[in-house]
């Protein structure tokens, strides 16, 4: 509401809510990290053991380049992250500059399975490359739109903080375009091409303008809060409450649990008889609603486990994003594990492999409240260190667990979806321990 010369009111209309741009953003970022995993090819049901076990190893491109693009989104949610810690409002036109971003966030898989399944095409890295040089180009638009003038981020940021934020974006487009450029060479240049551009033209511009400047805030009362923090902290001051974070790992756990279902299949033709539905459900789909209530019941484990530990956690650092995002990684990689394991689930490749999949996401799970609560790091200060222990050394009995059925599958693939009772048993049993 403002008022005009005549003193007459006129009505403005207000800004879009921020935080709900926050979350879709999230969502979005959430869907695009999961839905990857959706460009592996499972095998076909009229193998034999070895031949599972052969077609997932001849299938390492894809899950190169699964990793890749996993690597890639992770990187652009975090700077949109950092980002948005930044902004104070958000206007009509930084709106659509965010969903545009969003919406070739979205893409990167379809480049990402083209890689994966061409490998040795140079169109496919430059594809690739490319549309990852095309996202860092939107985000360094839309940083370069929010800072300007102050017009979308707080006024307690300074001009040289902006600028030097807008430099640090601009050499990752310059970076994946030097990717695409050296792909052409027909050489695997894709890791090596962006790498070391970007780390060189960080350095340059840390040269060249110095560290970020440190922030003062004057608060509502007057007094002076910040004097000294650095911007980048200044800027994660909003997300003590780890509010990101979980809603981000909320969602990639939601989205991985729910490709479980794409698991179950109608016929590929249309089946003649009463007779052929019935035979049909009970030799494809039983065995896939197995594996679909096994996956969900360890999905749900881990995701219960995840929320145990962050109702300790308070705050957040770097490091702890970075780790927790390794963890999503391994989350988003079950689904495919558990479609393998129900196609075939008394042979001994697809055991193990879910086996090991599962226990590498407990591990980093494991990891991730090892390092929030060692010397307190992240934890309230109360905390008593007996129980932090305790918990640290619950921590790996699910890992322990599912890492021992792996070799135990070799023998007997049975016996060793009967150990994963361990760690399902040692899972529940801290949460109830804790309860009391």
């Amino acid at each position: 509401m403002t008022t005009t010369g005549s003193g007459r009111a006129t009505w403005t209309p207000p800004d879009f809510d921020l935080d709900r741009v926050r979350n879709f953003s999230d969502c979005v970022f959430a869907v695009a990290i999961t839905i990857v995993v959706v460009a592996f090819v499972t095998p076909e049901r009229a193998l034999t053991d070895a031949g599972v076990t052969h077609y997932l190893l001849n299938e390492w491109p894809r899950y190169v380049s699964y990793l890749g693009a996993f690597a890639v989104i992770g990187y652009f949610w975090m700077a949109h992250h950092r980002l948005f810690e930044l902004l104070v409002r958000i206007d009509v036109r930084g709106l659509w500059l965010n969903l545009v971003l969003l919406s070739f966030v979205v893409l990167l898989p379809y480049p990402m399975q083209v890689l994966g399944a061409y490998r040795d095409d140079p169109v496919s890295h430059v594809l690739f490359a490319s549309a990852a040089a095309l996202i860092a180009a939107l985000y360094v638009v839309l940083l370069v739109y929010a800072t300007a003038g102050h017009r979308l981020a707080a006024p307690a940021l300074p001009e040289s903080a902006a600028r030097i934020l807008v430099w640090r974006a601009a050499v990752l487009p310059l970076a994946f375009g030097c990717a695409a450029a050296l792909s052409f060479t027909g050489q695997d240049w894709p890791i090596v091409g962006w790498l070391v551009p970007l780390a060189l033209g960080r350095l340059l511009v840390a040269r060249v303008l110095g560290p970020l400047p440190a922030i003062t805030e004057e608060l509502e009362d007057g007094t002076v809060s910040g004097a000294g923090t650095p911007a980048l902290a200044w800027a994660m001051r909003g997300s003590g409450s780890l509010t990101r974070l979980l809603s981000f790992s909320d969602n990639v756990y939601a989205f991985a649990i729910t490709l479980l279902v794409l698991q179950l299949k109608l016929p590929k033709e249309q089946l003649a008889s009463e007779a052929d539905l019935t035979a049909f459900l009970t030799d494809r789909v039983s065995p896939d609603v197995v594996g679909y209530f096994l996956g969900f019941a360890v999905i749900g484990l881990f995701w219960t486990m995840h929320n145990r530990h962050f109702l300790l956690i308070d705050r957040q650092d770097p490091t702890l994003r970075v780790a927790n995002l390794v963890h999503l990684f391994t989350i988003a990689v079950l689904p495919f594990s558990t479609l393998v394991l129900s196609t075939y689930p008394v042979f001994v490749a697809p055991t193990v492999l879910y086996a090991l999949s599962a226990a590498l996401a407990s591990a980093t799970l494991a990891g991730v409240w090892w390092y929030a609560s060692l010397r307190h790091r992240l934890v309230p200060p109360e905390a008593p260190d007996d129980e932090l222990h305790r918990l640290r050394m619950r921590s790996l009995v699910t890992p322990i667990g599912f890492l021992i059925s792996a070799p135990v599958a070799l023998a007997s693939p049975v016996v060793a979806r009967l150990v994963w009772l361990v760690p399902f048993g040692g899972g529940l049993s801290a949460g109830r321990t804790r309860a009391q």
